[in-house]
């Protein structure tokens, strides 16, 4: 019953994580590997689509650290809140390197 108050009432806990994830609206192809994060799919709206990234970019960093996996980009997003800012950078698919930073959008609760 205790746990369930802490979560009722938003305390933080070693236990639980509540609340909703901040996400960039994107999805990453899981076979991504090396030098960044092709996006499949950019939500409307949603921080990334803002941001300017679409379909078929290239992720290579989320507040400057290196993305060099699919799993390594969910790590990077793991801890991050809806409303953070964070600085994404990437390459289009002409080659061109871009930054710009993105306030995350809400994502499904943790």
């Amino acid at each position: 019953l205790s746990i369930a108050l802490q979560i009722e009432a938003g305390t933080p806990s070693p236990y639980f994580e509540s609340g909703h994830r901040g996400v960039l609206g994107v999805a990453i192809d899981p076979k991504s590997t090396g030098i960044g994060c092709t996006v499949i799919s950019v939500t409307p709206r949603d921080a990334a689509f803002t941001a300017g990234i679409t379909a078929g970019d290239m992720i290579t960093a989320v507040a400057a650290i290196p993305v060099t996996s699919y799993a390594n980009f969910n790590t990077v997003m793991q801890d991050r809140r809806p409303g953070d800012s964070v600085a994404v950078s990437w390459r289009d698919s002409a080659g061109a390197s871009h930054t710009a930073v993105a306030v995350l959008s809400a994502g499904p609760p943790a």
